[in-house]
Formats: structure tokens, C-alpha cells, sequence
């Protein structure tokens, strides 16, 4: 079902509508409503999704973009990783992508991120309340290449010549992530 020539259904309706659709309806399935909580957007072009060379059974492609689109945490896709290489062998670039654009996009709903875009050479982070002792524990670790930070403009990160977009948001994410959970447990 969700081979490569599906792929280009996903770029027509958008990785996150189509994650946000599989996950209401893997809710559904399960007798549960959609909790309604607002999204995060992730506008990347990104090559992402699982080849059917690399998962024939098209059964089994669902069954791995169901579980893909219910990761919330680095747990989460940590597992799933796991069980592809057990399963499949390491799996393919393109897979790779897939599961960090969604980790991604569930630490960015966890930051109440909305919307993050890659122009160019920057990856730009639209936040509505900022935080800015965080970011700057994030800007510290990242030596300096986090710029900005007011309600109007966004957070920019400048990439480095070659960086990978997606790999580049899937640290500064994961980093954000962790400096906000320990935070959280401290305040406990």
C-alpha cells in the first residue's frame, strides 16, 4: 500500500497530514478519539519514507507507518529502530529520515514549537512563547549558531556547509527535549 508510488501521495497531502490522518485513524481502530491538541508543523523537503525494497509486504509497510506515526519520545524511535534492523536489516536512508522527521515533529508539539521551516541554509523556529533561559542552553551547546528569539521573529539555526537539515533539527530538537525535561524534573 505505502510504496514508493505512495510516496507521492504523501507529498501531496503533506508528511504531517498524513501522520496526523494515520495517527486518527490508529485512535480510531483502537476506540479512542483524537485528542485535538494542536499540531506542529515541519516544512522540510526531505526524501522520507520506507522503500519497498526494504519492506516488501505492503502489510507490513502500514503496520510500520502506524507505529512510526505514534512516536512521541527519543524511546519511542529508539525501539522502532530496533525492531527494523531485527526484522529488515539496517534500514535505508530514506527510512532513517522518516524516523526522525517524526520524532521531530512529536519534540516540537512537546515544546509547543508550531512550525519549523527549512530556508535555505537556515532551519527557522516559529515559537509563540519563548523560552529563553532554554534556548540559550541550547544556543550554548550548539556554539552560537542559534540566532534570534523574539515572539515576532524566529529562531534561526544556521547550518554549516553539508550539514543534513533534517539530522541538524533532529539534534537541536533532541537537545531542547532534554535540557526541558531535566528543567521539569528540577521544578519537581
Amino acid at each position: 500500500i505505502l510504496g514508493a508510488e505512495q510516496h507521492g501521495y504523501i507529498d501531496s497531502v503533506g508528511y504531517d497530514l498524513y501522520v496526523k490522518l494515520l495517527a486518527e485513524a490508529v485512535l480510531e481502530e483502537k476506540g479512542e478519539k483524537p485528542d485535538g491538541e494542536p499540531t506542529s508543523s515541519i516544512e522540510f523537503k526531505v526524501d522520507a519514507y520506507i522503500p519497498e525494497y526494504y519492506v516488501s509486504r505492503a502489510a507490513s509497510r502500514m503496520e510500520i507507518y502506524k507505529k512510526i506515526s505514534l512516536i512521541r519520545t527519543p524511546e519511542d524511535k529508539d525501539d522502532i529502530l530496533d525492531e527494523l534492523c531485527d526484522r529488515f536489516g539496517d534500514p535505508p536512508k530514506p527510512c532513517e529520515r522518516l524516523l526522525k522527521v517524526a520524532l521531530c515533529r512529536a519534540l516540537a508539539e512537546a515544546a509547543g514549537i508550531p512550525r519549523i521551516e527549512h530556508r535555505g541554509m537556515n532551519i527557522l523556529f516559529h515559537t509563540e512563547k519563548i523560552d529563553l533561559a532554554l534556548w540559550s542552553v541550547v544556543l550554548e551547546k550548539h556554539n552560537g549558531r542559534l540566532i534570534g528569539g523574539s515572539p515576532l521573529a524566529p529562531i534561526v539555526y544556521k547550518l554549516k556547509a553539508g550539514e543534513e537539515p533534517i539530522s541538524a533539527l533532529h539534534s537541536v530538537l533532541l537537545e531542547y527535549y532534554k535540557e526541558m525535561k531535566d528543567e521539569q524534573n528540577e521544578g519537581k
